[in-house]
């Protein structure tokens, strides 16, 4: 089996060890394995958005070291991403400066290609802005287009004349990411994304789809939860990844609510009124996925809490509003998070993102939960507690949430006393999320972003240049020191 491995840039643990650990597991099948990556001829990529010549040397070294590491040596080539201009392809003449929003930009389209949609998503991050403008920031836009234009076009005509039988890349949303899927996808190649697993230790395979695929998620955790060996441990399984989230238990990701003070609720806070707790989502994280990904009841976050808050601020002032922002968006001051920040009103009240208030006992105190997509939505169901959703996200298909299909539904349905509803379909996103995945046999993972690759951390290896400068470095230290000083150190 001919086995390509796509590496524009190489990652940060565990993605390029797991790109490592399914090279070695394909060598250890007797495939054919090819790793394909850049040396610095990409315009642009995530990790590296200013071209930072050191960064690029480091991201070379490690991808060396890693591929060092393996007990067969692979074939290489870093000379694959041939230059190529967007302007030289039908449909590619769209210009970035006159894209006055986001839509604009996201109708670039190459083929089969969405690489306008995929150049926002990667700008979005950089910059964690979702109202990011294109007019503002055309060079890097520009450099995007142009980078993932040279990875889709370059594999095309590769996969024309050397066709591979499977393709893997990591995750898929970035620009020269979604080119890879986009070009496997336009050549008919099997193409298997990458991902965390449940754990640390583990790794996921999604084939020939985003990860971020809604749809493609939903059917993939009911096959799961169905394939479950044993009805009674899967449940229980389910049940203890809901308790591990209160308990700021690390999987796979951070826990956002570490740093907060248990059993704290906002200053105020009065039990004899209906609360409503809104706890909203950093929205640059799925703001430039694809359209399912685009919010259906109302433009953003702000303009629905100011809605609602206001709407009963008229229909019933006893009924308190508290928006608990969400604490991955403490350090970003993007219009969107100032602007729900400075919400006032005499019934809401909004809970800063780097506050310690408890977000957990907040959501046991709140008479009703609100989410926009929050994974704290389908905990709540868990813990038998009203459950409102105003957004996409992964759940959204399970039982357990009320969803209003229309805007003017969602104050006349938190006005009502409602009742929990039946927990029992939380219990299959809890265990998609606690078993999915393929353990590592290679890598050993020691936290959340960093392990060692059969036995050995990979790291860039210094240069000569780089061990003459600290050489001289120490010797500079030790002509300064007494030699009592020095006396016994060796």
């Amino acid at each position: 089996m001919k086995v390509l491995i796509v590496s524009p840039y190489r990652t940060v643990a565990p993605h390029f060890e797991t790109e490592l650990e399914i090279a070695q597991r394909h060598i250890d099948l007797g495939d054919k394995v090819e790793f394909l990556y850049c040396s610095g001829q990409l315009g642009s990529c995530e990790f590296n958005v200013e071209k930072d010549p050191k960064v690029c040397d480091e991201c070379v070294l490690r991808r060396q070291h890693g591929i060092q590491q393996l007990t067969t040596r692979v074939s290489k080539d870093d000379r694959f991403f041939e230059r190529a201009r967007l302007s030289n392809c039908e449909g590619g003449n769209q210009e970035v400066a006159n894209c006055l929003n986001a839509e604009d930009l996201k109708a670039i389209q190459v083929d089969n290609f969405d690489i306008g949609y995929s150049a926002l998503s990667s700008a979005v991050s950089q910059t964690r802005n979702p109202d990011l403008v294109p007019a503002e920031h055309v060079e890097k836009i520009e450099t995007l287009i142009e980078s993932s234009y040279q990875v889709y076009r370059t594999l095309r005509a590769r996969f024309q004349k050397n066709r591979p039988d499977i393709v893997y890349v990591f995750n898929g949303r970035f620009a020269s990411m979604r080119a890879v899927l986009r070009a496997c996808q336009a050549e008919g190649v099997d193409c298997r994304i990458h991902e965390r697993g449940c754990t640390s230790q583990h790794y996921q395979i999604w084939e020939n789809h985003l990860p971020h695929d809604i749809d493609y998620q939903r059917v993939r955790m009911q096959q799961h939860w169905e394939r479950a060996e044993a009805s009674r441990d899967r449940e229980v399984k389910a049940a203890e990844w809901f308790k591990g989230r209160v308990q700021r238990v690390e999987t796979n990701w951070i826990s956002f609510v570490k740093g907060q003070e248990e059993g704290r609720l906002p200053d105020g806070w009065d039990s004899k009124r209906k609360n409503i707790a809104i706890f909203s989502t950093s929205e640059d994280e799925f703001v430039a996925i694809d359209d399912c990904w685009e919010g259906h009841l109302y433009p953003n976050q702000s303009d629905a809490i100011w809605e609602i808050a206001n709407a009963f601020l008229e229909k019933d002032p006893n009924v308190m509003v508290t928006v608990r922002m969400h604490p991955n968006v403490a350090n970003v001051d993007n219009a969107r998070n100032l602007r729900m920040k400075s919400l006032s009103l005499p019934n809401l009240r909004i809970v800063a993102p780097e506050t310690k208030v408890d977000s957990y006992h907040l959501m046991q105190q709140a008479d009703t939960v609100v989410t926009f997509g929050s994974t704290i939505g389908i905990e709540a169901v868990f813990w038998n507690k009203p459950s409102v959703l105003l957004g996409p996200c992964f759940y959204r298909h399970l039982k357990g949430t009320y969803r209003p299909s229309h805007r003017n539904e969602v104050v006349d349905l938190l006005s009502q006393d409602l009742l929990p509803i039946e927990n029992h379909e939380a219990l299959i996103y809890a265990y998609w999320q606690s078993s999915h995945g393929i353990k590592y046999e290679h890598f050993q993972a020691d936290d959340l972003f960093s392990g060692r690759f059969r036995g050995t951390a990979i790291y860039p290896k210094p240069t000569k240049t780089l061990m003459r400068q600290v050489s001289k470095k120490i010797n500079s230290v030790r002509k300064r020191l007494p030699l009592k000083a020095l006396r016994g150190t060796v």
